[in-house]
C-alpha cells in the first residue's frame, strides 16, 4: 500500500515507536493523546504477545484508549478491504490453505474481543496480546505486568505513590516501558508538575513535530503546545460560533485564561494562589479616572445618605450608554460584617467605565436599599432607563427578593446565585468563576477605566484566584472584595446573556409582592422626605 494504515499527523509520528523505556506526552487538549495511545498500545501488541495496563484518573478516561484501539483496528479493516478489492494485494487464511482462497476481511474483526475493559489481540488459537484498563492504585500498581500508559496523569490523585509503584517495572525488565500523556496540572503542589515541568530558562520553537526537553526530574517530555498543533494542521474552534480560530485568537476569547494558558499553551502554571487583579492594571484603570468612588465610614441613616453620594455624581456618566449597576450585600465573615458594595458602570464602545463606586456598612437593609434606590432615581432623573441591577443572591436571598420588589418601578434587577450554572459563550461554569473570569479580563484588559482611590486597589486586591476558583481575604475592616463582587456583577448586566436576551435568572417582578420587606413602611417615609417619591413598591416594570 502506498500509505500506511494508521495516519498521524507530525507531532504524533515524532513520538511513535521511540526507543525510550519512559516517556512523557505533555500535549495541548483534543490533540490526539488517546488516539496515539490507543495505536502505540495495538502496535506493541502486534508485534509481541504482551500485556498493556492502561490507567487514568478515571476508569471512563481509560476505556476511552481500548476504544481507541477498537476505532484504529475497525478503520485498518476497512483499508484493507478497500485494498484487497481493488485488487492490490491477496490475504490468505494459513499455510494448509492449499487453495489459496482470498481471506474473509471481516473475519478480523473476530480476532479482536472488545469488551468493556479489556481488548485481546490473539497471535493464535491459544495466544494472546491483552490491553486492560485498571484503577491508578498505589496498592495494586505493585503487581502490574506488562507495558504501562498512563493517561491524564496530572489528574490522578496520589500520582506520586502510583508512580513509585509502578516504576520498578521498567526499571528491571527492558521489554517493558512507561508511557505518560497529560496536560499540566491545575495544581503546582501535585507531582507531575514536579516530574514533568521544564526548565524555567527552556525555550520551544513552533514545530509541527512539537519539542523534546528533559524535566527537571530527569524524565523525557514530548511537548505540543496550541501553536505546535496549529502548525500541524489542528485548528482550534470558537465555542460558540464553531469558526476556526488561530491559537492566538482562541485566547483572546477565553474567559479563563489561567486554565487556556495550563490547557492549550501547556504552561506549568506556578503558584497555587495568584491575585485576580495585577497592581498594574488597577493602576492603569484609575489613570483613566472614570467616575467617583465613596467609601463611607460614618454611621449612616435614612435622612444623611445624600450627603455621602452627592448628586452632582451623576455629571461623570455619559448622556448615552447603556447603565448596569451591581450590589454585593452585606454578610458576615469570621464574626466580622463585610461592607456592601454598590458599583454603576456605563457601556462606551468597548470600553465599560465605571461611573460610581461606594461601599458601606449598615445593619439596617432598609438603609441599603434607600441607598440604591436613590442612585438608580439619579439615573432615572438624568434620562437614563432600560437600568438593570445585579444583586449578589448567594446568602441573602430574601434581602435580595425585597429589594428586587422594592426596585421595580425603577430598574429591572437580576438576582445571581454564585452556584448557579451559567452557559456564556459556550462555556458553562458557575457563576462565581465566570463572572470572576469576565471581570478580571476585562480589567486586567484595560476595558474599565474606575474611579480613584487607595480604598479600591486594597479592596479589589483582596480577590484572590486558586485553582480556577476565586476566593477573598479578609480586611481589617471586614472588607472581603466587595466592590471587585460590585464591579463584576455590573458588567455582568451589560456583556451576559439568556435566551430571553440580558443577564442572569432576569425574573420580573409580577407576582412577588409577597415578599417586600417588613420594613416597607419606614423605607416610604424616608422616601417622601428625600424626595424620591412616596417610596411604594411597585410590581410592574417601566415600558
Amino acid at each position: 500500500m502506498s500509505k500506511p494504515l494508521i495516519q498521524f499527523r507530525d507531532y504524533q509520528g515524532a513520538s511513535f515507536r521511540r526507543p525510550e523505556g519512559m516517556f512523557a506526552r505533555v500535549w495541548r487538549r483534543q490533540s490526539g493523546k488517546s488516539y496515539t495511545l490507543g495505536a502505540e498500545a495495538l502496535d506493541l501488541m502486534m508485534a509481541d504477545v504482551c500485556n498493556v495496563v492502561f490507567a487514568s484518573a478515571a476508569l471512563r478516561l481509560g476505556q476511552e484508549n481500548i476504544l481507541k484501539e477498537a476505532e484504529i483496528w475497525r478503520s485498518n479493516i476497512a483499508m484493507m478491504r478497500a485494498a484487497a478489492v481493488a485488487g492490490k494485494y491477496r490475504m490468505v487464511t494459513s499455510a494448509d490453505d492449499d487453495k489459496g482462497n482470498t481471506i474473509d476481511v471481516d473475519a478480523l474483526a473476530d480476532m479482536l474481543e472488545h469488551t468493556r475493559l479489556e481488548v485481546k489481540l490473539y497471535h493464535s488459537r491459544t495466544t494472546f496480546s491483552r490491553s486492560i484498563v485498571v484503577a491508578p492504585n498505589p496498592d495494586t500498581a505493585v503487581g502490574w505486568t506488562g507495558h504501562v500508559f498512563l493517561d491524564e496523569v496530572g489528574r490522578i490523585p496520589d500520582f506520586q505513590d502510583v508512580f513509585e509503584a509502578m516504576e520498578p517495572i521498567v526499571s528491571s525488565q527492558d521489554k517493558y516501558v512507561v508511557r505518560m500523556a497529560t496536560t499540566p496540572p491545575p495544581d503546582d503542589t501535585h507531582y507531575s508538575y514536579e516530574l514533568l515541568a521544564p526548565p524555567a530558562d527552556a525555550t520551544f520553537p513552533t514545530s509541527s513535530h512539537g519539542n523534546w526537553y528533559k524535566s527537571e526530574a530527569g524524565i523525557l517530555v514530548h511537548r505540543v503546545d496550541a501553536d505546535d498543533g496549529h502548525a500541524a494542521g489542528v485548528w482550534l474552534r470558537d465555542l460558540e460560533t464553531r469558526e476556526k480560530l488561530t491559537p492566538s485568537e482562541s485566547r483572546a476569547k477565553a474567559i479563563d485564561k489561567t486554565a487556556w494558558d495550563r490547557n492549550f499553551d501547556v504552561a506549568f502554571v506556578r503558584g497555587v494562589s495568584t491575585t485576580a487583579l495585577t497592581s498594574t492594571a488597577l493602576a492603569h484603570a484609575q489613570a483613566m479616572a472614570a467616575g467617583t468612588g465613596v467609601k463611607i465610614t460614618e454611621t449612616l441613616s435614612l435622612e444623611n445618605l445624600r450627603d455621602f453620594i452627592p448628586v452632582d455624581w451623576i455629571d461623570n456618566v455619559a448622556p448615552t450608554g447603556r447603565i448596569g449597576a451591581g450590589h454585593d450585600v452585606a454578610t458576615s465573615e469570621g464574626g466580622t460584617a463585610n461592607p456592601a458594595a454598590l458599583v454603576i458602570t456605563q457601556e462606551a464602545g468597548n470600553q465599560y467605565p465605571e461611573r460610581l463606586v461606594v461601599a458601606w456598612k449598615t445593619e439596617d437593609p432598609a438603609i441599603a436599599t434607600a441607598l440604591i434606590k436613590m442612585v438608580i432615581q439619579d439615573l432615572r432623573n438624568a434620562g437614563h432607563t432600560g437600568i438593570r441591577l445585579a444583586v449578589d443572591a448567594s446568602s441573602e436571598v430574601y434581602y435580595a427578593r425585597g429589594l428586587r420588589a422594592d426596585l421595580a418601578a425603577l430598574c429591572q434587577v437580576i438576582l445571581v446565585k454564585g452556584g448557579q450554572k451559567i452557559k456564556h459563550k459556550g462555556e458553562e461554569m458557575d457563576s462565581k468563576t465566570l463572572l470572576g473570569n469576565l471581570y478580571s479580563n476585562a480589567v486586567n484588559d484595560g476595558q474599565v477605566p474606575m474611579p480613584s482611590g487607595k480604598w479600591i486597589v486594597e479592596d479589589r486586591r483582596l480577590v484572590k484566584k486558586k485553582g480556577g476558583k476565586f476566593y477573598a481575604d479578609l480586611g481589617k475592616n471586614g472588607e472581603h472584595g466587595d466592590t471587585f463582587d460590585g464591579g463584576k456583577l455590573a458588567l455582568w448586566t451589560l456583556i451576559g446573556r439568556t435566551k430571553s436576551g440580558v443577564g442572569v435568572s432576569a425574573m420580573r417582578v409580577g407576582g412577588d409582592t409577597g415578599l417586600v420587606p417588613k420594613y416597607a413602611g419606614k423605607l416610604a417615609s424616608a422616601m417622601r422626605r428625600l424626595g424620591l417619591g412616596d417610596g411604594t413598591p411597585k410590581t410592574t416594570l417601566p415600558g
